[in-house]
C-alpha cells in the first residue's frame, strides 16, 4: 500500500514538472515566477484528472476481478519496481533544480541545457522502462496489465496534451 502511494504521489510531481518543462522557454519576462507557478499547477491539475482515470480503471478492474485480494496484490506488486525506477528518476530532477535555488541566471540557464534537457530526453524511457518492470512483476494478472497500460499511457499523454494547451495560446 505504501509504494502504491508513493507511486501516486510521483505520478503528480511528474505532471507538475510536466507543466513546467511544457511552458519553459515560451516567456520573454526576465521575472517569471508566476508564469512558471500557473505553468506547475495546470500540469498538477493533468496530473490529477490522469490519477483520476487510472485510478478508476484499477478500482473498476479490481472489484470485478473473480479474486479482488489476488489482483490488488498483483498491483502492491507492480508498483515496487515502478516507485524504485521513477525515485531515482525524481531525484535526479530536484538535484538538477539545485542551480535555480543557489545560482545566478548564468547557472540556470547552463542547467536548462546541460540538465534539463537529457533528463527531458530521458523521461519517456524512464516511464517506460518503469512501467515494464511492474508488468513483470505482475505477469500472471491480465487486470493489472491493463491497469498498469491505463497509467503510464496517460504518464506519456500528460506532456502532450499540456504542450497542445500551449500551442493553442498566443506567446505572452
Amino acid at each position: 500500500m505504501i509504494a502504491q502511494g508513493l507511486l501516486l504521489l510521483l505520478a503528480l510531481v511528474d505532471a507538475a514538472f510536466s507543466g513546467y518543462r511544457v511552458a519553459a522557454g515560451y516567456d520573454g519576462r526576465i521575472f517569471k515566477r508566476r508564469y512558471y507557478w500557473t505553468a506547475i499547477a495546470r500540469g498538477l491539475v493533468y496530473g490529477l484528472a490522469w490519477v483520476a482515470v487510472s485510478l478508476g480503471v484499477a478500482l473498476a478492474l479490481a472489484l470485478g476481478a473473480p479474486d479482488p485480494a489476488s489482483t490488488r496484490a498483483a498491483y502492491a506488486a507492480a508498483a515496487e519496481p515502478m516507485v524504485a525506477t521513477f525515485g531515482v528518476y525524481a531525484g535526479v530532477v530536484f538535484v538538477a533544480f539545485v542551480p535555480y535555488l543557489f545560482g545566478g541566471v548564468e547557472l540556470r540557464n547552463l542547467a536548462s541545457v546541460g540538465l534539463f534537457g537529457p533528463i527531458t530526453l530521458a523521461r519517456r524511457a524512464v516511464i517506460l522502462v518503469g512501467g515494464a518492470l511492474g508488468a513483470l512483476s505482475a505477469a500472471g494478472d491480465p487486470r493489472c496489465l491493463i491497469a498498469l497500460a491505463v497509467g503510464t499511457s496517460g504518464a506519456l499523454l500528460v506532456d502532450s496534451a499540456l504542450d497542445r494547451w500551449r500551442r493553442a495560446r498566443p506567446l505572452p
